[in-house]
C-alpha cells in the first residue's frame, strides 16, 4: 500500500516537471532566423534605397531582444538592454553617439533595472 502511493508521488513529480521544462528549440530556431535575415540584410540591401535604415534597425530590435532576453534569462532586462543599444545606434548613426551619451544611456538603463527590480 505505501509503495503504491510513493509511486504515485514520484509519478505526479515526474509529470510536473516535464510540465514545467521549457523547450529553447524554438527560441534558438528564431533568434538564429532573425539575425541571418539581418545579415542577409546588410549585405544585400544598398543603404541608400528609402527605408532602408529603418528596416535595418527593426530587423536588429528584434534580433538583439530575443538574443539578449534569452540569454539574460529574463525578458525586462532584454528590453531595457535592447532600448539602450538602438538608442545609442540611432544617436551614433545621426553623428552624435560619444561617450558621454553612452554612459548616459547606460546610466539610464541601470537605474530603470534598479527600479523595475525593486518594484518587483
Amino acid at each position: 500500500m505505501k509503495k503504491r502511493r510513493v509511486r504515485g508521488i514520484i509519478k505526479e513529480r515526474r509529470e510536473k516537471d516535464l510540465k514545467n521544462k521549457k523547450n529553447f528549440l524554438p527560441s534558438l530556431v528564431l533568434i538564429f532566423t532573425l539575425w541571418l535575415i539581418l545579415l542577409l540584410f546588410v549585405f544585400n540591401v544598398n543603404p541608400d534605397i528609402k527605408g532602408a535604415v529603418p528596416v535595418f534597425f527593426l530587423l536588429l530590435t528584434f534580433a538583439l531582444l530575443f538574443s539578449l532576453s534569452f540569454l539574460l534569462t529574463n525578458t525586462r532586462r532584454g528590453i531595457i538592454s535592447t532600448l539602450a543599444i538602438i538608442i545609442y545606434l540611432t544617436l551614433s548613426y545621426f553623428g552624435v553617439g560619444n561617450i558621454l551619451n553612452l554612459s548616459l544611456i547606460a546610466g539610464v538603463a541601470i537605474a530603470f533595472e534598479i527600479y523595475f527590480s525593486n518594484t518587483s
